[in-house]
């Protein structure tokens, strides 16, 4: 691919979000190997195709004849003998952190930069479940400092270990054809495996920094890191002699390097968008600084905004209205006079009414406090969208506040990372056009006390 040929690489391995940008990078450059997880291929075994590679019992050791031809095992020898291969960040992170799949390679290209925190954040954060403990005698325990599940993990790790060794002789001992005790025996097997990860991953986790802990009702305890910066390090020092992470919106600022573990050998490099401004502006209309404090009172004259807004747009455009929380979404559907244009959305039936909205069904006015990431409103599936209220991250969660007590900057990173996310979910190609409203004056205040947060692309928008 051309950064790898002009770097001059040999090997190069390209990271991204989802399978369907893997599939886009392989229609652009066939020449690419695609590399896709386990849980994409079935077992090809006799009475096994209801379980993907993942489940299968090769997976907890069975030794399977059949891996010369098995479509996983043959895509995974072509990926590793590849000089360019694409994964989902998934993907990778399993097989680089876990399994030693792939060696180092020249140049690493991070591609969706902007996701890469929160992948690694879901990549290292641990679950210790119950009920899969409670099958082999064991209860975790609910416990403040992670120092101390550490030494509970260094304690129960023997019981693991010692159940799986003997678990492996009994497998050993038994014949080589697949019948519902060994197959009950390889499942068990692969469970003590799991359980065994995890303890190990315990144990480490005072040497990975700070952690929030949450446990569930189930008596489940998850672990989750409060800064991912050592956890994405350890990607940086896989990859070789370059890094390069990209996106059209990661904030150009020193934060974004401490959070990914770099405190020098690394430079900030801003290309100039394609996009013309004029297509796309960013309007500041603000209606109020909002806060905690004021919002219930402010929230009529942002309705009535919102609803001027509407009527130079309605019904020759579809577009979008991000609220930020349901509460918002809620009153504005309450009060908002042209409600019968608008259709909005619950957890339960999120993707389907998305999707229904860019086919071009249904109301052409889209509510919704979560549409500020993932969503692609190109040409008329959106023409406009209204930020109602600028998109703090939520005080109530622990995590967020631990951040803060740390590192105050990080209350207002997330907000803007969050912002600049939802300025992009219209305008998605150079000839495509939208028009994106902004009524919270909380922006003019980022502007002025943040302003290395914003890249180029926003500032040249701003009207």
């Amino acid at each position: 691919m051309a950064l790898m040929r002009i770097l001059q690489a040999q090997t190069g391995f390209v990271l991204t979000k989802t399978k369907q940008l893997q599939t886009q990078y392989f229609e652009e450059f066939p020449e690419i190997q695609v590399c896709k997880g386990k849980k994409n291929y079935p077992c090809i075994l006799p009475n096994q195709g209801h379980k993907t590679v993942d489940e299968a019992l090769c997976q907890a050791g069975w030794p399977c004849n059949r891996k010369s031809y098995c479509p996983y095992f043959v895509d995974l020898k072509k990926a590793r003998a590849a000089s360019e291969v694409v994964f989902n960040y998934a993907m990778w992170l399993s097989s680089s952190q876990y399994a030693g799949m792939f060696t180092a390679c020249d140049v690493l290209i991070a591609d969706e930069g902007h996701e890469l925190e929160k992948e690694v954040v879901k990549f290292s954060s641990i679950i210790l479940r119950q009920p899969h403990f409670s099958k082999w005698g064991i209860d975790v325990p609910s416990f403040l400092e992670v120092e101390d599940y550490a030494e509970w993990a260094k304690q129960m790790r023997p019981r693991i270990s010692n159940g799986k060794d003997a678990l492996e002789k009994q497998l050993l001992e038994l014949p080589e054809v697949i019948t519902f005790e060994q197959e009950r025996m390889l499942d068990s097997l692969r469970e003590l495996s799991t359980l065994q990860r995890a303890l190990s991953q315990v144990i480490a986790a005072p040497d990975a920094g700070r952690w929030y802990i949450r446990s569930w009702k189930n008596g489940s305890v998850e672990m989750v890191p409060v800064w991912a910066s050592r956890h994405v390090r350890k990607i940086f020092d896989a990859a070789g002699t370059k890094a390069i992470v990209m996106s059209a919106t990661l904030l150009p600022t020193e934060q974004t390097a401490k959070r990914m573990g770099l405190d020098s050998g690394y430079e900030f490099i801003e290309v100039d968008s394609n996009f013309d401004p004029g297509r796309s502006p960013i309007l500041f209309q603000p209606v109020a600084r909002l806060s905690r404090k004021n919002l219930e009172q402010k929230l009529p004259d942002l309705v009535t905004a919102l609803d001027e807004i509407l009527y130079d747009h309605l019904p020759d455009e579809r577009g979008l209205v991000h609220t930020s929380n349901y509460y918002i979404r809620d009153y504005v559907l309450a009060n908002s006079r042209f409600a019968k244009e608008m259709i909005s959305h619950e957890g339960s039936n999120r993707e389907v009414i998305i999707r229904d909205f860019l086919d071009g069904k249904g109301p052409p006015v889209l509510v919704s406090p979560s549409i500020g990431t993932g969503f692609d409103g190109k040409g008329d599936k959106a023409r406009f969208q209204v930020i109602l209220k600028y998109p703090f991250p939520d005080l109530g969660d622990p995590l967020v506040r631990m951040r803060m007590e740390e590192d105050k900057e990080s209350y207002d990173y997330d907000a803007n990372a969050a912002f600049i996310q939802t300025c992009g979910r219209i305008m998605r190609s150079y000839d495509d056009r939208g028009m994106t409203y902004v009524l919270d004056g909380q922006l003019s205040r980022m502007f002025s006390s943040r302003p290395n947060h914003f890249p180029k692309w926003v500032k040249e928008r701003l009207v």
